[in-house]
């Protein structure tokens, strides 16, 4: 039974460490950004080759490379990546001679590539708030060797770096890049925020989708990124394209948000009532802050509407306002009841108000 249950958690833990790698697309199609990498580890290492790889559940993918070996594809088992996504901790695995390891010493795939020396560092990408090995960065050579004093350093370094750099990369979206054209653009959003929840729920009219398409600014934020913080000023409304976040007040876990949601929409209703009501747009901000905090759970690609630009929209789109308005209530009755509840068990918190939301 203890077995069975092992073996159940090693796959469930298989399974979300290849959603991390799904998670990043196809990166193999960014060969040119992740191949500068590749070149500086083959100079700053003073070896022929180098690999930037992912490893999947039954494959070890080259996504760039520099150098001779120009393979891009080997069975999961029969290369370097297996034994270092298995291996605890961060430290490369440095094989100073294949012919002498037991591991590498009868492997056909390595002796084709004529791989004698090989050291990789795991790659590690945060998803959904755990870290888990994705890939590798590797080098290689052709002659016995190892690594000198700081490489190892130097190498994990560099592996923080690429991760990095796949976190930056566009994404496909239904199998083509997001387009590049200012017109281009505009169509791929409103075809996106026609399917998320505060659009799609009563059924704002496509052209003033376009409007608001117009004015989205696109954002990246990494793991463990804090988008909005207690007290910061409230003059954003933020759709989540990609990813996922969490909302918390107080150490406690209100919502999880994933892509198709919005936030922020609480302040910036309550804005947009007090110029109504005759306040500037700097009084009112001056009233507005944030009243929990919302972090990336991973990689989020978020498009962001700043006040300037949607109290005007909202005018021109009753029923976003009246989706928006039912969304606030709801999370404005779910920080009540936290607060209740932390204010009945004695932990310290402070009054809700509707003008301090996120």
């Amino acid at each position: 039974m203890m077995g069975g249950h092992h073996h159940r958690e090693e796959c469930d833990e298989e399974h979300a460490r290849v959603s991390a790698v799904r998670s990043l697309g196809c990166v193999e199609d960014h060969e040119e950004e992740l191949g500068v990498i590749a070149r500086l580890a083959t100079g700053t290492f003073s070896c022929p080759n180098a690999f930037i790889t992912m490893v999947t559940e039954d494959k070890e993918v080259v996504v760039a490379l520099d150098g001779p070996v120009r393979q891009r594809e080997y069975d999961r088992e029969a290369w370097f990546g297996h034994h270092i996504i298995s291996k605890p901790g961060r430290e490369p695995l440095v094989v100073p001679d294949t012919a002498k390891d037991p591991r590498f010493s009868g492997n056909p795939a390595i002796a084709a590539a004529n791989v004698r020396f090989y050291a990789g560092a795991p790659l590690f990408l945060c998803h959904m708030g755990v870290e888990r090995c994705i890939g590798t960065l590797c080098v290689m050579d052709e002659n016995p060797r190892g690594l000198e004093e700081g490489d190892t350093a130097l190498m994990m370094t560099l592996a923080t770096a690429c991760v990095r750099e796949m976190e930056c990369l566009p994404q496909r979206r239904d199998g083509a890049m997001t387009p590049s054209t200012e017109d281009g653009y505009v169509m791929q959003r409103v075809k996106e925020l026609k399917s998320h929840a505060p659009f799609a729920r009563r059924s704002v009219d496509e052209g003033c989708i376009k409007l608001f398409a117009e004015k989205l600014r696109p954002r990246i934020v990494h793991s463990g990124h804090c988008l909005t913080r207690v007290g910061d000023v409230a003059d954003t409304l933020y759709f989540i394209a990609r990813g996922t976040c969490i909302c918390t007040l107080n150490g406690v876990e209100l919502e999880r948000l994933t892509a198709g949601h919005c936030f922020g929409e609480t302040s910036l209703l309550r804005m947009c009532k007090l110029c109504t009501e005759g306040k500037t747009a700097q009084q009112a901000k001056q009233m507005c802050t944030r009243n929990a905090d919302v972090i990336a759970l991973e990689r989020c690609e978020l498009l962001e509407l700043h006040f300037d630009d949607a109290q005007p929209l909202l005018k021109k789109a009753p029923n976003l306002w009246f989706t928006l308005e039912d969304m606030a209530k709801r999370r404005l009755e779910s920080v009540n009841r936290v607060e209740r509840s932390q204010t009945a068990s004695g932990v310290l918190g402070r009054a809700g108000s509707t003008s301090r939301l996120t």
